[in-house]
């Protein structure tokens, strides 16, 4: 089993700026898109930004990136099914504020997981051990 391993980098947006939530609902937006299919209205996600990345220059540039970074803009909310306790801890201070964000993934990770049945019963869910950076180079690329 293999699954993509990241870092999450948060970064608070000055209050000056209108937030993604009150941009999609503002009348003025509204208008631009109904006349010209323009404007904040046609992005995805608060203008998701996506970059695929290799790690040095000697790749071709149609062999498969080492990275993906993702930007985007909105808030921190708890629908990424983040256990309660970790959520304020780590997003607590930025709720309700606009934030601009980095999501950083290694898409060639070296760590493998593991998938094994837990017992004969069919019906049992099976065990499912993701093994996050248990090769060293997968740490050091996520923070490279």
């Amino acid at each position: 089993m293999q699954d993509r391993v990241g870092a999450f980098l948060v970064f608070e947006l000055s209050d000056e700026i209108m937030p993604i939530a009150k941009k999609q609902v503002d009348e003025s937006n509204i208008v631009q898109y109904i006349t010209s299919k323009s404007g904040v209205l046609t992005t995805p996600q608060g203008g998701a930004v996506t970059a695929l990345l290799a790690q040095n220059d000697t790749k071709e540039i149609n062999e498969d990136p080492d990275y993906q970074l993702t930007f985007w803009e909105g808030y921190a909310d708890d629908k990424h099914r983040i256990k309660p306790e970790y959520f304020e801890a780590i997003y607590g201070p930025y709720k309700e504020k606009p934030l601009y964000g980095c999501i950083s993934h290694v898409l060639q990770p070296k760590s493998r997981g593991e998938v094994t049945l837990r017992s004969s019963n069919p019906y049992d869910p099976p065990i499912i051990d993701p093994k996050y950076f248990s090769h060293p180079e997968d740490m050091k690329n996520v923070v490279a």
